[in-house]
């Protein structure tokens, strides 16, 4: 399973945990700064669950954090809620072999 995959599944298990369609996006960036991937998930949930999407997003980070492990190199918090990915460096190396 490739790092895209990891990271999606891994959104779509949470959303089902708290039985909410998975509605989110999970892109490249198109700035760099902000990471390999970026999602839009906690601003996507943040409605149906009456929360703060900032204060979800920072919430869903600690779980992706602790669920994704050693896979990434960082999770980020910006603006509204959006939640950036920094893949590890090992996950970069297998990527590009």
């Amino acid at each position: 399973m490739n790092s895209y995959q990891t990271i999606y599944g891994t959104l779509v298990s949470l959303c089902r945990e708290h039985e909410l369609a998975p509605t989110f996006t999970l892109d490249q960036p198109e700035d760099a700064l902000h990471g390999d991937y970026a999602t839009n998930a906690a601003m996507a949930a943040a409605k149906e669950l009456g929360k703060n999407s900032k204060e979800l997003a920072e919430e869903l980070a600690e779980t992706l954090r602790s669920t994704l492990g050693d896979q990434v190199e960082s999770i980020s918090v910006a603006g509204p809620g959006f939640i950036n990915f920094t893949l590890a460096r090992p996950v970069i190396s297998g990527i590009v072999k």
